[in-house]
């Protein structure tokens, strides 16, 4: 059966926290293989005129017998 973890990180911050959840959460679940990815990007202004940046990261992963 097929599973999906999603990592999302908004932010004018770098968004190397994001590369380390999605790295720390791999290297503890080394039981799964990994089947598929999407990366989305976006960015714009809000309400209050400030810019942002958006990536998600969504795995689709099985557990390995």
């Amino acid at each position: 059966m097929e599973k999906v973890k999603i990592f999302s990180y908004g932010s004018s911050n770098e968004f190397g926290e994001l590369e380390s959840k999605v790295n720390e959460w791999l290297e503890s679940n080394k039981e799964i293989e990994v089947i598929s990815r999407q990366v989305a990007g976006s960015s714009g202004t809000n309400e209050q005129g400030k810019s942002f940046v958006n990536c998600t990261i969504v795995i689709f992963y099985r557990i390995l017998s």
